[in-house]
């Protein structure tokens, strides 16, 4: 892996094919966790293209049809076994039929709401979404007659995979997308690839011509195994505990001299209330991490006796060695007992 996608390697964006949720559409195995996961701990976004979001609400509905053909099958083969009259055992098979299953709502309102609940699970905004584009229609019709990838060398399909592949490539016209890796996952390693597990030179070529890093992967377990289990196996609780209060506080100190009275500008008067990280960068020992610090002063230049506090922080891990610099420091104004532009000033500004 190059420097590039190193330096942003856990700023990716994730998308994924439709093959990766028909295999389990109740998103209930480990490796779903495993994203929201993953997503929680670092700066890496999902990403959804259209054509992968309306397929999966088809086969959802597909699948829930299937289902409910099933099970009405079912009960009419039962009440067939049932159908007779034993009046010497005091059995009439009418009186134990059972009524085939009815839904209280349609298919489509069960599609509905389970697209929210993915949407929610997630957690996929409005602009989270790659719509499609009418101008990419040509071209991939141009594609089809040469059978440039995704479409298939012997025949014209490829047509869905294309559309997923334009959704991609158009994230290149989107500010800040060329500075981090783009990372493509489908079990569909025919049309994607040549022989093994990765992205096929072709498309390769045409990612990096638009400025785009793409990384291919056959799967989710395989993107966890590869890529993000340095951020699965950190546990931001004991790293917390490992973090000593004093170094915190110490890192704080030349923003907070500004709100304080330099008698009292000391780590005893800065009450750290909590602490969140994201995941940069790992290797081996070593770690750096984006820190979100909330907290309160006591003993202000202002007459009240707390002032919370908002901070980013960066966090390096190097070995034994911990360091702590703060990049923004932002004090709240909560109490009445300050006048309305005291800490104007002090609002927002750099902690350098």
């Amino acid at each position: 892996m190059d420097k590039f996608a190193h330096d942003k390697k856990h700023e990716c964006t994730i998308i994924l094919d439709t093959n990766q949720f028909i295999r389990d559409l109740s998103l209930s195995e480990i490796r779903w966790k495993n994203l929201i996961d993953y997503v929680r701990k670092t700066d890496a976004v999902v990403k959804m293209p259209r054509v992968v979001w309306d397929e999966i609400g088809v086969n959802y509905k597909k699948r829930i049809n299937e289902h409910l053909r099933k099970a009405q099958e079912s009960t009419e083969q039962f009440n067939n076994l049932i159908n007779f009259q034993s009046e010497h055992h005091q059995f009439y098979g009418q009186l134990h039929r059972i009524e085939p299953p009815i839904s209280t709502l349609t298919p489509k309102e069960l599609m509905e709401r389970y697209l929210a609940h993915i949407k929610s699970k997630l957690q996929l905004k409005t602009q989270d979404f790659l719509e499609i584009e009418n101008k990419w229609y040509e071209e991939i019709y141009k594609r089809s007659l040469t059978h440039q990838k995704p479409f298939s060398t012997e025949n014209d399909k490829g047509f869905k995979d294309s559309i997923l592949w334009k959704c991609v490539l158009s994230l290149s016209s989107r500010p800040g997308f060329k500075e981090a890796p783009i990372v493509l996952i489908s079990s569909n390693t025919r049309d994607f690839c040549d022989g093994k597990p990765s992205l096929h030179p072709d498309l390769h070529k045409e990612a990096k011509t638009l400025g785009l890093d793409v990384h291919f992967f056959d799967g989710l377990d395989k993107f966890f195994q590869e890529w993000g289990a340095e951020a699965l196996n950190i546990n931001f609780d004991k790293l917390r505990r490992d973090i000593p209060e004093k170094l915190i506080k110490e890192a704080l100190l030349p923003s907070t001299q500004k709100l304080m009275r330099r008698s009292e500008n000391r780590p005893e008067n800065i009450l750290i209330l909590g602490i969140s990280f994201k995941l940069k960068e790992a290797t081996g020992n070593n770690r750096k991490l984006e820190m979100s610090i909330s907290g309160s002063l006591t003993n202000t230049i202002a007459k009240c006796e707390y002032l919370d506090f908002s901070a980013e922080a960066i966090f390096i891990e190097d070995g034994a060695d911990k360091q702590i610099s703060i990049q923004h420091f932002s004090p709240h104004i909560e109490t009445e007992k300050q006048t309305a532009d005291f800490f104007t000033s002090y609002l927002s500004f750099d902690a350098n």
